[in-house]
């Protein structure tokens, strides 16, 4: 019931960062940020003190806080839903010693059917009852290129190729097993590998 509030103004944007909190200190907050041009809740974050003990087996499935989440994206960024992938790739975190997992579910931004690297949203889910914990949109106001003229992928690898960006190298594979006492059978590969500052990034038009 403790509500607090301050406003910040940059070249980036302008946000309300909103803080609602537990009378008494230690007992839980609700935070939240909202862009003040658009009306976008940009982020927010909850956070109860743990009730101990706790089961660390998850109450819900991996799926069902992907719909979880995606529910709350549809209520909050209903307008960026086209533009979003989910990232059905990352798994969840591992069991905890104090409790059940956090689900994070993590979507990218798509632009002419092209990831956005870095820009997107992720939501946390609790494992042990389903609660949203966390959730963040990272949209960048900036126009995205029409690809439109980029050179072909054929192009682009015949570019590293003459560069010298893909070098062979050794590389011994890191593998650590506990409490293995066994004679150690890891043997180094032979790969090609990019060696470069760039670290592979190559303009696609130029």
């Amino acid at each position: 019931t403790d509500f607090k509030s301050s406003f910040s103004q940059s070249e980036t944007g302008n946000i309300w960062y909103l803080v609602w909190s537990h009378p008494d200190s230690g007992k839980g907050n609700f935070t939240a940020q909202v862009d003040a041009s658009t009306g976008e809740v940009i982020s927010m974050n909850t956070w109860t003190p743990t009730i101990k003990p706790q089961s660390r087996i998850p109450a819900i499935s991996w799926s069902e806080a992907q719909k979880i989440a995606a529910d709350l994206l549809q209520r909050l960024i209903p307008n960026r839903i086209p533009y979003l992938e989910l990232l059905e790739d990352l798994e969840p975190l591992p069991l905890t010693s104090d409790g059940p997992p956090t689900y994070t579910i993590n979507w990218r931004r798509i632009a002419n059917h092209i990831p956005v690297e870095g820009i997107g949203a992720w939501v946390a889910v609790n494992a042990g009852n389903g609660q949203v914990e966390g959730y963040s949109l990272n949209w960048s106001p900036l126009s995205i290129p029409d690809p439109q003229g980029i050179i072909s992928a054929a192009e682009a690898g015949a570019r590293f190729e003459k560069e010298g960006l893909i070098k062979l190298q050794y590389v011994e594979p890191s593998i650590y097993v506990p409490m293995d006492t066994g004679l150690d059978q890891r043997k180094p590969l032979l790969v090609y590998r990019l060696d470069h500052p760039s670290g592979g990034a190559l303009d696609a038009f130029t």
